[in-house]
């Protein structure tokens, strides 16, 4: 400690020097170090040493260590934004309870005293510093008359007064009692002191973002307090009120300046203010004028300016912070539209109509803004701006179809906003059905899907999908119409030289259109021949083109791993076609369709791509769609045999994965069906559950998939996925009433062992469905369960897993009373009670010790109690004294 005060002194002694600075930050983080853990206990004098040092030395080196030193106590002792363990939080408030008890009046005139040296460097470093002190410290002790001083003379030295007015600004944030905030801003003058500023962002933008910032904090503390302090002290409220009033000229100024930055620091104020004004009824004549004042500095300040440039790759950090500003903009509009409806619409309207009708007289900026106030009016008010009875919003979305003003102005500023007005306005054309031919002519023309800017062309792309799953119904009519505007775009082009992800984002960009095309086809009203028509002539193009492709040897030769152009191509051509099978939905005819497409995928597709990742998924995508649309006699007359392929294919975990869940919709489409369910139980156990009982365990119990680690994670996580989904087919199938063709124990071990361990893992959503399935299965082959009992039914009572059960849960504790009656029936039918099988058993696993497991799960009985109360029906109050009963036996015959 004597040796670092020393250093200290003899430093503090020399001439400046800008190459000590950094030695000088090093020696200030490690005598902060040793204050930290010293100075509640053993270092109570450091800042009197401190104190005298700076105050008889007065250097520059002196006051810069000096101020170093408290920076960096800040740093380490208060910062917020740094991470600290429970220990140090503790240690550091016990050294700031210390310090603002003993020295934190001592340090505010220590602060006082450099700021009155007027040194450029230091003066301005003394006030970065000081602002972090006021936040934890007393803040009467830098609301001095001498503070107040020596304040008013910094904001007019050029040097200082941008730092000074961080400092008021943080002064005035300080957290207080509306009163105290009140008075001190009046005894300070913060009013005249703002006023008396003069500021402009074209000489001095660092100055005149702290006067923006200033001035914005003492209106929100001013409006605050006015608003806190109405009912209980009106007299203060008034004058509050007063002095907001005197400073808005000010903050209009400020919100018309033309830097943003500068700008930008009052919208926060306007929006509070704007709140404010709608929740004051005495205010609500002369609010308006208020409100109209605000609503033209917004549109003003909203306008594009010459020098932003449009183009994105051309944009620089100005245009990315000009969005984020005119977007705050855009969101006080929205409030102000919340307050005062009527009068946004009466002032928007005009000058809507304005620019619409007559486009000559104005720029594509002033539509673009236009159309951007009149969106957040929207977003404000979406009740109304969704009722065709409103005369504005339907007013204004008529005007804007009919007159074309897209044409008008084709920038795709403003035909970006026209589509998001669009997209919010979907309800309108329920009513207006005669604008339905416009905006489809509109969406597939060069201003909208077929635009040259990506950003439009995408956005026009999303728009047109949304507007036709919300109105593919009034569409149907104009269904050639559609189909002539896009058809040529319905067409996947390969090309050697692109890469996989230049196919993926024009897929994304092309796929919708199918979706569209079949939305309109689904409506029952389409003639059928029309719609198998030009289902056909979409479906052969594609056909065709994947069968050139597969003709061509050069062409698959070039498939890399990591560039599997072939294979996506091949995908996406499928998932095209994934996209068209929601038209077959009202079709009587489409089996043809259907049967061309799956023969061509099993003959032709499947098998030269039987191990692609990419083709396989598409062809998934494929059949579960179909599976949702087309009957249950037409899915078992295409669907099993491409199944039957796939499952042959199938050799690792994802495929294998795939298959099983191609299978679940399946089973669940036919589940109503006792024909079709015997069909498909039929054609499950000859042509998939050999396979799978096969290749299924096998994998499980590999040694290579079950190790969990870094270098085996992904095969862990394929290995409990498989089982996983193993699990969910079994416990579908015996839900479904599909039955297993169970020939043999092993292929019944097999399935049982598979519930078995599914009920025992620490996965508790899968325990009753397990538990449940098991007993089903049970239940199914009666002759089969006794071996499996013999072997695993006693486990299920003293396994570690049931402590996780939760016995609150109804589904679980009927399971369990499941499980309890399945093995009273077998004590009647094999005389062997539980109770005999538990026995040799417990001895063996834990001799004398109570099997802790099973007392943790039984030794209460409250569970069970809440099923016997009165006014539970009978069945429940049998069954749960049944189990209650039964788990009591089991009690008294264990250990203690």
């Amino acid at each position: 400690k004597n040796g670092l005060m020393n250093w200290y002194i003899q430093v503090g002694i020399q001439l400046p020097n800008n190459s000590m600075r950094h030695i000088l930050k090093k020696y200030a983080e490690t005598i902060v170090i040793l204050f930290k853990y010293t100075y509640c206990i053993h270092w109570g004098d450091f800042f009197s040493f401190l104190f005298g040092a700076v105050t008889s030395i007065k250097t520059i080196n002196s006051i810069h260590l000096y101020l170093l030193i408290l920076e960096t106590m800040d740093e380490e002792i208060v910062d917020r934004s740094i991470y600290r363990e429970e220990p140090e939080i503790r240690l550091n408030r016990s050294i700031k309870n210390k310090m603002r008890n003993e020295c934190a009046k001592d340090i505010s005139t220590s602060f006082l005293e450099i700021l009155r040296m007027k040194h450029p460097e230091m003066t301005n470093f003394g006030l970065k510093v000081l602002k972090t002190y006021i936040e934890w410290t007393d803040i009467n002790y830098y609301i001095t008359a001498d503070y107040g001083n020596i304040f008013m003379e910094m904001t007019n030295d050029m040097e200082l007064r941008a730092a000074t007015c961080e400092v008021l600004s943080e002064i005035c944030l300080k957290g207080m009692d509306s009163l105290s905030k009140l008075n001190m801003l009046k005894d300070l003058k913060f009013v005249e002191l703002i006023s008396s500023l003069r500021f402009d962002s074209s000489m001095d933008i660092v100055f005149a973002r702290s006067v923006a910032d200033l001035c914005n904090s003492v209106a929100m503390q001013l409006l605050e307090t006015g608003r806190n302090t109405r009912e209980s002290h009106p007299n203060e409220s008034i004058t509050a009120f007063q002095m907001l009033q005197s400073l808005q000229p000010l903050l209009m100024r400020i919100l018309d300046d033309f830097e943003i930055s500068v700008s930008n620091q009052v919208i926060d104020y306007f929006m509070d203010y704007c709140k404010y004004l709608g929740t004051d009824k005495e205010l609500h004549q002369q609010s308006e004028k208020i409100l109209l004042d605000i609503s033209h500095l917004l549109r003003k300040r909203a306008t594009f300016e010459q020098w932003y440039k449009f183009d994105p790759l051309l944009q620089t950090d100005r245009e990315a912070s000009f969005d984020i500003y005119r977007s705050n903009l855009f969101k006080c509009f929205s409030t102000i539209s919340r307050i005062n409806p009527g009068m946004v619409k009466s002032w928007l309207e005009p000058q809507i109509l304005q620019a619409v009708n007559e486009p000559q007289q104005s720029h594509f900026t002033t539509i673009e803004v236009l159309l951007e106030l009149h969106l957040a009016a929207i977003s404000a008010l979406p009740a109304q701006s969704t009722d065709p009875k409103d005369p504005y919003f339907s007013r204004i979305f008529i005007q804007l179809i009919e007159s074309k003003i897209v044409i008008q102005f084709p920038h795709p500023t403003v035909l970006y906003i026209f589509l998001k007005i669009i997209s919010t306005s979907f309800s309108l054309c329920s009513q207006f059905k005669n604008l339905i031919p416009q905006l489809l002519q509109y969406f597939s023309s060069n201003l909208g899907i077929r635009c040259q800017t990506a950003y439009v062309q995408q956005k026009a792309s999303y728009v047109f999908t949304k507007f036709m799953q919300s109105h593919y119904s009034d569409c149907f009519q104009y269904v050639d119409m559609i189909y002539d505007s896009i058809k040529e775009l319905l067409q996947f082009h390969f090309d050697n030289y692109r890469q996989v992800e230049e196919y993926d984002r024009s897929f994304k960009n092309t796929v919708y259109l199918f979706e569209v095309i079949a939305l309109v086809l689904s409506v029952r009203e389409v003639n059928d021949q029309k719609r198998l028509q030009i289902l056909q002539q979409i479906t052969n193009p594609m056909i065709y083109s994947i069968q050139n492709i597969l003709n061509d040897t050069s062409v698959l030769a070039l498939d890399t791993e990591d560039q599997p152009r072939v294979q996506k191509f091949v995908e996406h051509h499928i998932l095209a076609l994934s996209e068209l099978t929601v038209a077959l939905q009202h079709s009587n005819n489409g089996q043809t369709l259907c049967k061309q497409v799956f023969d061509f995928l099993d003959q032709v597709v499947l098998p030269k791509f039987q191990n692609s990742i990419h083709v396989r998924q598409g062809i998934k995508t494929y059949m579960k769609r179909l599976v949702q649309v087309i009957s249950s006699h037409n899915v078992m007359q295409f669907i099993p045999n491409t199944i039957e392929k796939l499952v042959q294919f199938s050799h690792s975990p994802r495929m294998l994965r795939e298959a099983l869940d191609l299978l679940k919709p399946l089973i669940g489409k036919v589940s109503k069906h006792e024909q079709l369910r015997q069909q498909l139980s039929s054609f499950i156990n000859t042509c998939c559950l050999p396979t799978f009982m096969e290749r299924i365990p096998q994998i499980l119990k590999d040694p290579e998939y079950a190790q969990s680690g870094p270098q085996q994670e992904e095969l862990f996580r394929e290995h409990m996925l498989l089982h996983n989904d193993w699990l969910k087919f079994i416990l579908s199938m015996l839900s479904s009433k599909l039955h297993f063709n169970i020939e043999n124990n092993v292929t019944f071990d097999i399935i049982a062992h598979t519930l078995f361990d599914a009920f025992c893992s620490h996965q508790r959503h899968f325990v009753p469905p397990a538990l449940q399935s098991l007993i089903q299965l049970y239940s199914l082959f009666p002759q089969r369960t006794e071996h499996h009992l013999q072997q695993f039914g006693p486990h299920i009572f003293i396994l570690h897993p049931l402590i996780h059960w939760d016995f609150g849960d109804a589904k679980t504790m009927f399971s369990f009373m499941e499980l309890i009656k399945l093995f009273e029936v077998r004590q009647r039918i094999t005389q062997i009670t539980l109770l005999d099988s538990l026995k040799p058993i417990i001895a063996s696993h834990f001799g004398n010790q109570p099997p802790i497991p099973l007392l943790q799960a039984f030794d209460t009985s409250l569970p069970f109690n809440q099923y016997t109360k009165p006014g539970t029906t009978k069945f429940y109050q049998r069954k749960a004294m049944q189990a209650l009963t039964f788990l009591k036996r089991i009690q008294k015959s264990m250990p203690r």
